[in-house]
């Protein structure tokens, strides 16, 4: 998304524009051109969606679709305004404690990893990357850490996950987010960065283990998708800061977690499968 200054600038241009673009609808005659259907023309088209060749209806048409336009890219500032701040205000709530939330990401999931599949018996199925082998399963890890309000913060570990064939072409790919547990704040008695930053370490290592465990039922098909119930997750999602309310698919309830898929675009940065908090969430059940 381009930047904030960036959008105001093109806001500034096409206001501009559009001020001019208006003198000229309304010096021409062409002010009435689509009659009351803002922002569509009257008799027009597609049902208003497009003008007819009349020259008084193009003019007021295309008048009327630029300031739409602008609207829409005044929203935008808006959107990224908000980002802008709320990055913001992470960023200096973070400064002080970021030797705490500094970890190695990598080599806890490795460790994780090298875990998990020993406990299942399932080391055998795996090797190590660059060596030979009909595919690979590649596991990328990071740590997303959320603003609840101007003090609380939920961590988020994140694997973002790929499969290749033995050509290193992409056969699926996916994201694996946990964030089970309390919300802290960062610093103080009882912040994620006390104890030089043992609470963070401990939630990460468990939320690790969460996603892990999906990820690899997931890929050996143990875990169902496809079959579960739909409800409405009214939720804090990784990345953003306001609740939002999404259709999903449970795929597994525990008495802490719920286990669901977002019904949204690959694009969204909360697609993919979530290990939610129960405690934070609120469901119901999908209207019909």
């Amino acid at each position: 998304m381009p930047s904030t200054r960036t959008l105001a600038r093109w806001a500034l241009v096409a206001t501009v524009f559009l001020v001019m673009l208006g003198g000229y609808t309304r010096g021409s005659g062409s002010g009435y051109g689509c009659a009351d259907r803002w922002p569509l023309c009257e008799d027009g088209l597609l049902g208003g969606l497009l003008p007819r060749l009349e020259y008084h209806m193009i003019v007021e048409w295309t008048h009327r679709w630029v300031a739409a336009g602008i609207g829409v890219l005044f929203g935008l500032i808006g959107v990224a305004a908000a980002h802008a701040a709320a990055q913001s205000t992470g960023e200096k709530k973070t400064q002080d404690a970021q030797a705490q939330l500094r970890l190695d990401m990598r080599a806890l999931a490795e460790r994780v990893l090298t875990e998990e599949l020993g406990r299942r018996g399932a080391a055998n199925r795996f090797a190590a990357a660059g060596t030979t082998g009909a595919g690979s399963l590649e596991i990328v890890p990071y740590l997303v850490v959320n603003f609840i309000g101007d003090e609380q913060v939920r961590p988020w570990v994140v694997l973002k996950t790929m499969l290749k064939d033995a050509k290193g072409e992409e056969q699926w790919k996916t994201k694996y987010v946990a964030g089970v547990g309390e919300a802290r704040p960062l610093g103080g008695e009882r912040g994620w960065a006390s104890e030089d930053g043992a609470p963070l370490r401990q939630h990460v290592d468990r939320n690790l283990r969460l996603a892990m465990d999906v990820l690899l039922r997931d890929a050996s098909g143990t875990l169902p998708r496809g079959t579960g119930r739909k409800v409405e997750v009214k939720a804090q999602w990784v990345w953003v800061k306001p609740f939002l309310e999404r259709t999903a698919e449970v795929l597994e309830e525990t008495e802490d977690a719920l286990v669901v898929i977002p019904d949204v675009a690959d694009a969204f940065v909360f697609a993919g499968v979530n290990i939610l908090d129960k405690r934070a969430v609120t469901v119901k059940q999908e209207e019909k």
